[in-house]
């Protein structure tokens, strides 16, 4: 039987249709209460003063990569350092990438790689839970994320210290230090 609605002919829905939305609603509604009690980890990387009084947070995920890129005080020349996410919440310099070799330029061990125009040390495998960091006042240090860059100088001071982690942290909470 077709009933007349807006001007249209519709066929009612089947009881069955009722059930099925009645079990999807309480499904639905389970679930978010049962996600509400128990909150998930996650990875947060963190930039921040020792006093916490200025911080970027940015949440990352196990095995994901990201950049710190900065111009070399003495060579004026770029320099990339590529760190990896671990699941502990630590992180490791597995690269650095560089135009030239000099003074201050570090000592890495590693295997020297030249690609596209640049001097790679790759392998380095160099593990951290916390990475000092003075903010250069010519350096112009940069953390990269997945295409975004975040220019510490908009944060930080030239010649401050900063403190870069990565912390495992429940959504919602705020990152213990």
């Amino acid at each position: 039987m077709k009933k007349k609605h807006w001007g249209w002919s519709v066929k009612p829905p089947p009881p069955v249709f009722f059930v099925i939305i009645l079990i999807a609603l309480f499904t639905t509604g389970t679930y978010m209460v049962s996600a509400k009690n128990n909150r998930c980890e996650i990875l947060m990387l963190t930039v921040s003063s020792p006093s916490g009084e200025r911080t970027i947070r940015l949440p990352v995920e196990e095995g994901e990569e990201f950049v710190l890129r900065y111009t070399h005080s003495a060579e004026l020349l770029p320099v990339s350092e590529i760190y990896h996410v671990e699941t502990d919440g630590g992180f490791v310099l597995r690269e650095y990438w560089l135009q030239s070799f000099g003074a201050g330029l570090g000592d890495w061990q590693g295997d020297l790689v030249f690609e596209n125009g640049q001097q790679k040390v790759k392998n380095i495998d160099a593990h951290f839970t916390e990475l000092p960091l003075r903010v250069g006042r010519i350096a112009a240090h940069t953390l990269v994320l997945r295409g975004l860059e975040y220019p510490l100088r908009d944060v930080f001071e030239g010649g401050e210290l900063v403190i870069i982690t990565i912390k495992k942290t429940s959504s919602g909470e705020e990152v213990k230090k």
